[in-house]
């Protein structure tokens, strides 16, 4: 062991010696962190001017990795007014290091966090140990149950939606916004599990499904339009919602599926230029007749939003007559 540390020591020493460049310096104590080796970080920030160094990204890296005693270690050594404890502590929150929260809250002042986010964080991230702890041990009124569920739904965290559901009056929650978060996110088991669950009523399944249009997650969209009256979705506002967000598969799919005057490819278009995925704008040009679209709002969108693949992409295959070059410059002033 005290072999291994000399020869990290020595590859730190000669980095420090090498230039200190600032990135490579935080990178290794980021490292450090990453692996415990906390003799190694206690050793570089001991030989590193430490205005080179991030001290408020080396406490939350040490929260983020269940690293408890370099976080007591950089408490005792420095001014407290380095580090932000409010990040400090969300960290902590969400990656389910519950010993380190623990720590923090016996050894601050509470105020110097947001238990609310600190909850958000615990929730979004599935760490229903953190949840129920912070639950039993601060007053409820600290925090936003509704934004708690909707972190839960946002993320693969069933447990927790499950348990949130079984302990508090489900009227603190947005069943609606949840149902959404799960669709935004990858969620198909949380999506299954509330319709199951609750009167769908509670639901706005038009929101939904553009919502899942927006996710990388095509089997949650097939799974909605298998399970439900498709007559409850706008099918236009589902097709640009996919474009928006350049989910190609999904509108791949959902052009061999549908009647496609259920779509407005204008619309389609306009959205797809808006995205930074330029794929979309290409796969619609290559496959649609083009007179289907207006090649001059395309352009001014695709300005707008500062997508240059796309603007020049237009510009070299398309006639520039289409285009008004005055307005499409001026959303880039």
């Amino acid at each position: 062991m005290k072999h291994a540390v000399m020869v990290k020591s020595g590859l730190v020493k000669r980095l420090i010696e090498s230039d200190n460049d600032i990135i490579d310096l935080n990178r290794l104590i980021k490292i450090a962190c990453d692996r415990n080796w906390h003799d190694i970080l206690k050793w570089s920030i001991g030989n590193i001017d430490n205005e080179l160094l991030d001290l408020k990204e080396v406490i939350n890296e040490a929260c983020l990795k269940k690293n408890l005693i370099t976080v007591k270690w950089l408490i005792k050594s420095f001014d407290n007014k380095l580090f932000d404890m409010e990040e400090a502590m969300n960290h902590a929150c969400g990656w389910g290091n519950l010993d380190t929260v623990k720590w923090l809250i016996k050894n601050f002042d509470n105020k110097l966090f947001d238990m609310e986010e600190a909850m958000n964080h615990a929730c979004r991230l599935g760490n229903l140990d953190t949840v129920k702890w912070l639950i039993k041990n601060f007053d409820n009124k600290l925090f936003d149950m509704k934004e708690a569920m909707n972190n839960a739904c946002g993320w693969e965290n069933l447990d927790t939606v499950k348990w949130l559901i079984k302990t508090f009056n489900n009227k603190l929650f947005d069943m609606k916004e949840a149902m959404n978060h799960a669709c935004e996110w990858d969620n198909l088991d949380t999506v299954k599990w509330l319709i199951k669950n609750f009167d769908n009523i509670l639901f706005d399944m038009k929101e939904a499904m553009n919502n899942a249009c927006e996710s990388k997650n095509l089997d949650k969209v097939k799974w909605l339009i298998e399970n439900f009256d498709n007559k409850l979705f706008d099918m236009k506002e589902a097709m640009n919602h996919a474009c928006r967000w350049g989910k190609l598969d999904t509108v791949k799919w959902l052009i061999k599926n549908f009647d496609n005057k259920l779509f407005d490819m204008k619309e389609a278009m306009n959205n797809a230029c808006e995205s930074k995925i330029f794929d979309t704008v290409k796969w619609l040009i290559e496959n649609f007749d083009n007179k289907l679209f207006d090649m001059k709002e395309a352009m001014n969108y695709a300005c707008k939003c500062g997508n240059l693949d796309t603007v020049k992409w237009l510009i070299k295959n398309f006639d520039n007559k289409l285009f008004d070059m005055k307005r499409s410059n001026e959303p880039c002033l």
